[in-house]
């Protein structure tokens, strides 16, 4: 039987955070920077939830979604689980922006191969199927029925959910997937 794995996109292969903090720089505030995002939400970990109007409206820009940076390892990171089980994306849609979901598509193709098969949008991840869900949102890992694996991130260290496994970094997911 093939193992079914799930893998999230942004903060695990996308880098939304440094274009985020780009924006906040641009707009006057000095001190954002990815390195210094410690809550999931960007804009709180800076003092900047007064500008989330303008900060969806950046969101939501035609391309944004497509130009989002892939972290570095990434695409060696996809094709070493490849090799471990069928890879399904489970990844969240930015509500607030009508391109999203098919510039998110085309991004997953364009950089790591992903037919639009094997993509699932969904808020409610514990609703997938799979064996395993690699996740850097510790609340889309609370309800989640297998094993969970938490990457590592400055915005989600202050929590784990129970029976969640915290990893570092790609590697020592990919240490702890064959045991899956």
């Amino acid at each position: 039987m093939t193992r079914r794995i799930l893998l999230d996109v942004d903060g695990v292969l996308a880098d939304f955070v440094t274009p985020a903090a780009k924006w906040a720089r641009r707009n006057g505030h000095r001190n954002a920077y990815h390195d210094n995002c410690t809550k999931w939400d960007v804009l709180e970990s800076w003092g900047l939830q007064a500008f989330q109007p303008q900060f969806d409206q950046f969101c939501s820009r035609k391309g944004f979604c497509k130009s989002l940076p892939v972290y570095p390892g990434a695409v060696e990171f996809v094709e070493q689980l490849r090799r471990l089980g069928e890879v399904i994306v489970v990844t969240s849609p930015l509500s607030c922006s009508p391109y999203w979901c098919h510039e998110r598509t085309i991004w997953l193709a364009e950089h790591f191969g992903f037919r639009s098969k094997d993509v699932i949008f969904a808020k409610r991840k514990e609703l997938v199927c799979g064996d395993v869900l690699i996740d850097d949102g510790p609340h889309n890992l609370e309800t989640f029925a297998n094993f969970r694996l938490l990457l590592d991130r400055p915005w989600n260290r202050e929590s784990t959910p129970p029976r969640t496994l915290r990893r570092r970094n790609y590697q020592e997911i990919l240490d702890f997937v064959p045991g899956v």
